[in-house]
């Protein structure tokens, strides 16, 4: 018999009846949230078609944007062409603007809280602001017109949409201050932290020479300097923490040089199908979501320039105008240098050392406002060659102090530079406008529609003394050390049509030894040139289609010297005998389904590890480990020559050889790729290791669930390789959990085809526009990840043809009217 009653049944119907109205009620707060969020979100993306009246414009201006994204403005003047290059930036990556200068201006910390102090702390010592202040300050031509302009269309374009501001102002409660010049400033002076990074590299050496006898710092670190004296801080343990300390900023900043590169190359029409030249260039920075480059062209108050501007920025950077096309690479000339004080007290220091008298130390006062808590004041103590940079870490008590002496932290020029390249017909005029470039250290390529090629270094690179190579901190207090100046502009290297018909810069270094400066300690490892070279040279008549096919090469040079020594091992088991059959049918090409290249990439770091690890002990082996430009070239060698005692593991009491650390070092790479990939070689596949994904800032930079994935892309099976080879997509070890994932390599590729512009392709590594579910967000990183371009279009014919949208700016009161 039922035990159901039919007053149990009410109860359960009406019980029932509760439950699915509550249902329904959240079903509609999820929907009304969903709305809501949605509605936040389409109401930010920015007015592209229609008329948008601005205070301060003179004439109106026409922005059209193709169905890429790219901006096309034209303007007729200079003054408007600069005011909307402003308010469309602004348009498309205002957050992104808004986040760079409160990155460069120690100001992170107002809206993130205490977890971004340290790195408030470091831009405030270093004092990025304070020097884009000064720069401005000597400023009176040209550039400073332009930036005043491009200050103007990012607040006429704030002033107007406070309340649609993308989601990430809201999310963070940001509200956004008038951009002025001097944040414009600071983000050209970000590019040029990140393209500067030999301060790093001066910690680490010295504590690796510190540690390691001098035989053996002779072969992990060349070249060694036998002669001139270095100063060594003898407990280089001190120094632990302003290592991390740069490492940590690093992450958020970003960081190029010879630990990343780009390529760029020039060919004479000789060496072109079309008999004119073809100018090539990729950038290699850590990826963010969006680019540090935005895509747009420029026409009207005697521009007519296409190509890349950096992000915050007036003028192009990267790209061609009517006569002359232009690409540029990290020179990774040494313009960093640490120097050691002597303080008149350690604790409360008034006055330092200089030739044996004491000069007083300049302070300045800064105040790190923090949410939720009381702000940090920081006083920052400056000498003749920089501030003290013990104050971003710890306690002058606590370390030796050190002064930083850095080039860029005077580059009142470089927008000036920057107008004039744009505008530049021929090379002389290109020569005149790179002899103003003051800020990042950069090699130029050029090429012109008359058929010249060519190449000039640009920057403000320091004369060192004789006795000192850059290489780790000196004594400050002697003089012997000080810079001498910067080299001359007609010192620095440079290069016209030559014989070759053929320019290649990847980093390596420009000059031979007879060179009269110094321009660095080390450059990136060959690899890149020596690849480039060959492709270019293999191909007697280049097109668009040849250089696309160059640019995505992922052939691993060093791999092709190295493979054959690991194949001459003998297989200890099964398995590794598999997995030699793998590593001998690699193409020795980085590509996803390859298992070869896996296979190579995990056993080369042990390679390195096993054969250094027990001289330099585990916390300094993860800091060589990060030299890819330096142990890739000592590592060939080392295992070509076969005899080096480094070798031996001075742990064990027999004598290793150069095979037997091959051997353990197969052995412990095929566990390792066990365990992680399972018992098959075969399905050890380079795609499965190296993924990549492409981070927003802030929400990328932790995780933090759903957002972080909502926000940043990926992870995509990453294109490219490593450093060493010309599609590169590096990693950097620190992953525990994913020591291949990549998150860098190419930032933009583009072709330049002097014969006809319109035939000159294009590619960002993210979309053009920042807004969350924007179509123009991520619409290019799967042609970027599967090396497709666009056209960059130059001809208004061509603009026209492919264009989705046109804007047009008019003056306020001429829209009265």
């Amino acid at each position: 018999m039922s035990t159901s009653t039919p007053a149990k049944r009410t109860r359960l119907r009406r019980a029932l009846r509760v439950l699915l109205w509550l249902a329904g009620v959240l079903a509609v707060i999820v929907l009304v949230l969903l709305a809501t969020g949605a509605w936040m979100i389409w109401r930010s993306w920015p007015q592209v078609s229609g008329t948008i009246s601005a205070q301060s414009l003179q004439s109106p201006v026409e922005v059209i944007r193709d169905k890429w994204g790219v901006t096309h403005l034209y303007a007729q003047n200079s003054h408007d062409l600069f005011f909307v290059q402003g308010f469309v930036q602004a348009q498309d990556r205002m957050w992104q603007l808004e986040f760079s200068r409160r990155l460069g201006s120690g100001r992170l910390s107002e809206f993130l809280g205490p977890d971004t102090i340290g790195l408030d702390r470091f831009t405030r010592v270093v004092g990025l602001r304070r020097v884009a202040e000064r720069d401005w300050e000597r400023m009176n031509g040209e550039d400073r017109a332009a930036l005043e302009a491009f200050a103007e269309g990012i607040n006429a374009y704030l002033n107007e949409n406070r309340s649609k501001l993308s989601i990430e102002f809201r999310m963070l409660g940001v509200a956004p201050e008038p951009w002025t010049p001097v944040d414009s400033l600071v983000i050209v002076k970000l590019m040029s932290w990140i393209l500067s990074e030999n301060a790093s590299i001066q910690i680490s050496r010295a504590r690796i020479i510190a540690k390691s006898q001098d035989a053996v710092a002779k072969q992990l670190l060349p070249p060694y300097n036998e002669r001139g004296p270095m100063i060594i801080p003898q407990d280089t343990n001190n120094y632990r923490q302003l290592l991390e300390s740069i490492k940590s900023v690093a992450k958020t900043l970003g960081t190029a040089g010879p630990t990343k590169g780009s390529n760029s190359w020039v060919v004479a029409g000789s060496r072109s199908t079309t008999g004119r030249p073809l100018l090539s260039n990729d950038t290699h920075l850590d990826l963010f979501l969006p680019s540090v480059w935005y895509a747009s062209s420029l026409h009207g108050g005697g521009y007519d320039t296409v190509g890349y501007s950096l992000a915050g920025t007036p003028g192009i950077s990267i790209g061609h105008n009517q006569r002359i096309a232009w690409g540029l690479t990290d020179l990774v000339a040494d313009v960093q240098d640490f120097y050691l004080e002597k303080l008149d007290d350690d604790a409360d220091p008034h006055n330092y050392e200089v030739r044996g008298e004491w000069q007083p130390l300049h302070f300045e006062e800064e105040q790190i406002k923090v949410k939720g808590m009381p702000p940090v004041v920081l006083r920052i103590a400056n000498t003749r060659h920089g501030p003290l940079v013990n104050n971003w870490i710890r306690r002058f008590k606590d370390s030796r102090p050190l002064a930083l002496a850095w080039s860029a932290a005077e580059s009142d020029s470089l927008i000036e530079s920057i107008l004039l390249l744009n505008r530049a017909s021929n090379w002389n005029e290109f020569r005149h406008a790179l002899s103003l470039w003051n800020g990042p250290n950069i090699n130029f390529v050029y090429a012109d529609v008359d058929g010249n090629i060519g190449y000039q270094t640009a920057g403000r690179i320091p004369v060192r003394a004789p006795i000192d190579q850059g290489s780790v901190p000196v004594a400050g207090w002697t003089g012997e050390y000080d810079w001498q100046g910067y080299i001359p502009f007609e010192g620095l290297p440079h290069l016209f049509n030559p014989s070759e018909n053929l320019i290649v810069t990847a980093n390596q270094k420009p000059v031979g030894d007879d060179y009269p400066y110094q321009l660095g300690y080390e450059f990136a490892d060959p690899f890149r040139a020596i690849r480039l070279n060959q492709l270019l040279s293999a191909n007697k008549q280049l097109s668009v289609e040849d250089a696309k096919s160059i640019m995505g090469d992922t052939y691993h040079l060093p791999a092709e010297s190295l493979r054959p020594h690991l194949l001459a091992i003998k297989p200890a088991n099964d398995l590794e005998a598999r997995t030699m059959e793998e590593l001998r049918a690699w193409n020795l090409k980085c590509d996803p389904d390859q298992a070869g290249a896996a296979i190579y990439q995990v056993w080369y770091r042990f390679l390195v590890e096993d054969t250094i690890k027990d001289e330099l002990g585990p916390e300094l082996t993860e800091e060589y480990l990060e030299f890819y430009w330096i142990h890739g070239p000592v590592m060939l060698k080392l295992v070509d020559e076969g005899t080096s005692s480094l070798f031996d593991d001075t742990s064990t009491p027999q004598v290793e050889t150069r095979d037997d650390i091959l051997r353990r070092s197969l052995s412990d790479a095929v566990a390792w790729l066990g365990k992680h990939y399972g018992p098959d070689p075969k399905e050890w596949t380079w795609g499965r290791l190296h993924t990549m994904s492409i981070r927003h800032r802030p929400f990328g930079m932790a995780d933090i669930p759903v957002i972080s994935r909502l926000f940043s892309y990926g992870p995509i099976a990453a294109p490219g390789c490593d450093r060493f080879t010309v599609n590169a997509a590096w990693f950097t070890w620190d992953d525990a959990e994913h020591p291949y994932g990549a998150s860098a390599g190419a930032s933009q590729r583009i072709i330049m085809d002097v014969d006809d512009w319109d035939r000159s392709v294009a590619i960002n590594s993210t979309g053009q526009s920042e807004s969350l579910f924007h179509a123009h967000r991520a619409d290019l990183i799967p042609m970027w990840q599967n090396l497709k371009y666009h056209p960059l279009l130059y001809t208004r014919k061509a603009v026209d043809a492919e264009s989705t949208s046109v804007l047009k700016l008019v003056p306020a009161q001429a829209n009265r009217r």
